[in-house]
C-alpha cells in the first residue's frame, strides 16, 4: 500500500523556510558553551528535559546516533559536543547546510554527517546505531508512516540500542481543546474564526492523528519489547500566559520543572504537554 507523502511536502516547504532564516554564526556561538546551553535548555524547555532523562547526555560519548528530524541542528550539535558521531536527516535543505557550517565553526564537522531525504526514502545498514533521536518529530508524521518509521528504527538500532523521542501529548481533551480558545502572542482565539483560518493556513505542517500516550505506547510495543513513556510539560504547559521570554516566564518555567519532578504519574500524564518515549529491545522480523 502506497503512503501519503502530502504532508512529507508540506514539512519541508515550512521548515526550509524556518531554518533558512537562522544564522549558522549565531548557532555556533550559543553553542560553544554546549553544557551550560543544555542546562539551560533542560532546566526551561519540557522537550528537552523529556529527551534527556536518564542522564542521556552522560552516554553519549563514542556513540553512534541518527538524529531523525534535525531541524535547526541544536540538538544535533550538542550530542555531536558531547562526542557523539550523529548522522543528521531531515527533509528540509537548509537544515543540512546550517548543521555543517555552525559544525565547522564549533570544530565538530569529523563528528557529524548529514542527509536531506524524506523518511521514507532513507536507506540505512541494518544494526549499526547506539541510538534513534527524535525531537518533536514523530507527531509530524501521519500514522502510515510513523509506523513505517518506527519499524526501521528497530532495523537500524542495535540489538542493545535504544530509540527515545521527545513528543507532544494530547492525553486530555478538555485541557487540549481550551488551549485553542486562549490567544497567545503568534496565535489568535479560534473564536476570532478568520484570523485563526488565517494562522492555520501557514501552520499547516501537522497531520490530522492520534498524539495520545496511549497511542504511542500502542504503536511502539509493535517494534520495540521495552516501552517506557515519562509525562512532561504538564505544569509547564502554562507559561505561553506570560509574557514570553521574561524573566518572569524563565522562572516560571524553571519552578514548573521542579513541580513536575515530583507529580504523581497518573496526575502528571492525565495533563502533560509533552511526552518522552523511551524504547529498547527492538523486534525485527526476519
Amino acid at each position: 500500500m502506497a503512503i501519503d507523502r502530502s504532508y512529507s511536502r508540506i514539512n519541508r516547504d515550512v521548515h526550509e523556510r524556518a531554518f533558512a532564516a537562522i544564522q549558522p554564526s549565531t548557532m555556533a556561538e550559543r553553542l560553544r558553551q554546549y553544557r551550560q546551553c543544555l542546562d539551560e535548555l533542560v532546566q526551561t524547555r519540557s522537550s528537552w528535559r523529556a529527551l534527556y532523562v536518564d542522564k542521556f547526555a552522560d552516554r553519549l560519548s563514542s556513540a553512534r546516533v541518527l538524529d531523525l528530524g534535525s531541524g535547526d541542528g541544536i540538538g544535533t550539535l550538542i550530542m555531536a559536543s558531547f562526542g557523539a558521531r550523529v548522522l543528521a536527516v531531515d527533509i528540509a535543505p537548509s537544515s543540512g547546510s546550517l548543521i555543517r557550517e555552525a559544525a565547522k565553526r564549533l570544530d565538530i564537522a569529523d563528528r557529524i554527517d548529514t542527509e536531506t531525504c524524506d523518511i521514507l526514502d532513507l536507506v540505512l545498514p541494518t544494526n549499526s546505531f547506539d541510538f534513534v533521536v527524535g525531537k518533536g518529530f514523530l507527531h509530524h508524521l501521519t500514522h502510515d508512516q510513523e509506523e513505517y518509521c518506527l519499524e526501521q528504527c528497530a532495523r537500524w538500532l542495535k540489538t542493545s540500542g535504544e530509540a527515545r523521542f521527545s513528543e507532544t501529548a494530547e492525553n486530555n481533551r478538555l485541557i487540549d481543546q481550551l488551549r485553542w480558545y486562549i490567544p497567545l502572542p503568534g496565535r489568535p482565539s479560534c473564536l476570532d474564526r478568520a484570523a485563526f483560518r488565517a494562522y492555520k493556513a501557514i501552520n499547516p505542517s501537522h497531520p490530522p492523528r492520534n498524539n495520545s500516550s496511549k497511542h504511542f505506547r500502542q504503536v511502539c510495543s509493535r517494534f520495540f519489547e521495552q516501552v517506557t513513556v515519562i509525562p512532561a510539560g504538564g505544569v509547564e504547559r502554562f507559561h505561553r500566559l506570560l509574557p514570553p521570554n521574561s524573566r518572569l516566564e524563565i522562572s516560571y518555567r524553571v519552578l514548573a520543572g521542579k513541580i513536575e519532578n515530583v507529580l504523581p504519574y497518573r496526575i502528571h500524564m492525565s495533563v502533560a504537554r509533552g511526552q518522552s518515549l523511551i524504547l529498547r529491545r527492538p523486534i525485527t522480523s526476519p
